[in-house]
């Protein structure tokens, strides 16, 4: 603040510097860099950009340490929950029923899974006798073609 008001009782109303105009006691109480401000100064545009650049950082801080916070409290309450799965599922037995069936909808899913290896090999012996007899077809008509008009 005495920065500002140090400017502002050095400054005209047109703006200039009056410095010059105050008392010799006024003159030596102004610091220097107070008397003439330079605010395009290389060293003052860093200090303000840090200072921004720290005010940001802080900002950053606050979030991360809330959502920080938020995440170890769902943690907990997630753990809570676990224990109290774990709990009630260890202290009833597995139902008969349902494990009849899951072991009989193995067996099929092994069954088909089987048949259709057996379909898909026999796909590849039929593609690969196609394109045997279309090579053997296409051999017999250059034969031919070849009797029929030598080279």
């Amino acid at each position: 603040m005495m920065r500002t008001m140090d400017r502002e009782c050095c400054v005209n109303s047109q703006g200039e510097d009056d410095t010059d105009r105050l008392p010799p006691s006024r003159k030596a109480s102004l610091p220097a860099a107070l008397a003439f401000p330079d605010f395009d100064h290389p060293r003052s545009k860093v200090a303000r950009a840090t200072a921004a650049k720290a005010k940001l950082l802080l900002h950053e801080l606050k979030n991360v340490k809330a959502d920080l916070a938020f995440v170890k409290e769902r943690r907990a309450q997630l753990e809570e929950d676990n224990i109290h799965l774990r709990e009630n599922h260890h202290g009833k037995g597995s139902n008969p029923a349902i494990r009849l069936q899951l072991e009989s909808l193995l067996a099929e899913k092994a069954r088909l899974a089987h048949e259709s290896s057996v379909y898909q090999r026999e796909n590849r012996i039929i593609k690969y006798h196609q394109l045997t007899m279309q090579d053997e077809g296409s051999d017999e008509v250059t034969h031919k073609s070849t009797l029929l008009y030598p080279l």
